[in-house]
This record gives structure tokens, sequence and C-alpha cells, in this order.
């Protein structure tokens, strides 16, 4: 009789212990489903590579790119050219930006001709600086379908584009700032931090 229960509680602590098993697995299994949106279809979190390094920061302008192809060092350079494009476009929208309150608050005599100049010393600084920037990263895939994808993160200081644009601007005849460096800088700051999510 004594092993008769013993057989009975050992295959109930089996049976237990396979209930628990079960449950364990359905609650840990539901948490890993993805969620449903409102249309009924699922959604999954997209991790971007090199996202980390997309936005401007005080210090730095920023731009994300990437690009797909059948050639490794095309889809490096093509990333990189996208990147160079995007981070050309921040810069020229924060420095315009800048300017543009400049003419705003300030006497500059005719203000069209003002935004003209700078938007084009504007352009030209930063097609010579894009030359120098820093490539902070960069990660490569391979795709089932046989293509390579690349994503590169870059970055320019503010320091360096900020001087360049003032001193460029100093020199030009038509214009004369009535501040100097560090306010013009402090000033470009500002005006990344109002923008740094774009």
């Amino acid at each position: 009789l004594k092993h008769f229960k013993f057989i009975i509680m050992k295959k109930f602590i089996m049976l237990f212990a396979g209930i628990a098993i079960l449950i364990f697995a359905s609650c840990s299994s539901s948490r890993k489903i993805t969620k449903k949106t409102a249309s009924g279809e699922t959604r999954e979190e997209f991790i971007i590579p090199c996202a980390d390094f997309s936005k401007n920061t005080k210090d730095y302008f920023r731009a994300t790119a990437s690009a797909t192809s059948p050639n490794h060092q095309f889809a490096k350079d093509k990333a990189n050219g996208l990147a160079r494009n995007a981070l050309a476009q921040k810069i020229e929208i924060n420095v315009n930006s800048l300017f543009d309150s400049y003419a705003n608050q300030y006497d500059v005599g005719n203000k069209e001709d003002f935004k003209e100049v700078t938007k084009a010393i504007t352009r030209q600084v930063t097609d010579k600086k894009l030359s120098g920037i820093n490539v902070i990263c960069e990660k490569s895939f391979t795709l089932s379908s046989g293509v390579y994808e690349v994503w590169v993160g870059i970055e320019m200081s503010v320091e360096n584009v900020g001087k360049s644009v003032y001193d460029e601007i100093s020199n030009e005849k038509k214009i004369r700032l009535d501040y100097d460096y560090e306010k013009f800088k402090e000033e470009l700051q500002k005006e990344i931090e109002k923008r740094k999510d774009q």
C-alpha cells in the first residue's frame, strides 16, 4: 500500500511540475508576442543601425544614411555620399536660420542681399568642410538577396563650421558682423539646440 501511495504521489508531483512548466512557457511566450495595431496588423520595432548618431548635438552636426548594392564598396560610397548631403543640408538650415534671425534683429541694410550673400558663403564653407568629416559609425550587412547594406553616421564640429563661416563673412565687404566669433558660436549652438531633432 505504501508503495502504491508513493507511485501515486510521484505521478502527481510530475503532473504538477508539467503543468507549472506549461503555464510558465505560456506566460513567457505571451510576453514575446508582437503587439497588434488597431487595424489588426502586427507591429515589431525596427532598430536602425547608427541611429544614435543621426541627431545634432551642441558641439556637432550629425547625419546618418544607408545604401545597398551588389558591390560592398559602392554601397559604402553611396551611403557616405547620402550622409554628406544630409549633413550639408542640416548645416545650411541651421546657419541660414541664424542669419535670418540676425537680419531681423539688426540693421543690415538690404536684407535680401544679406541673405543671398550669407547663403552663398554658408554653402561654400560647407562644401569645403565636408572633406574633413569624421565617420563615427559604420555597419555593413549582407541581405538574403545577396546584396550589401551599409549604414554610416558622420559628424562635423560646430566649432569648425562656425569659425569658417564667421571668417568668410568677416572678410565679405558687403557685410560686417557687429559681434565677435564667440557670440556667433553661441548663437549657432542655440539654433542647433532648437533644431537638433531635425
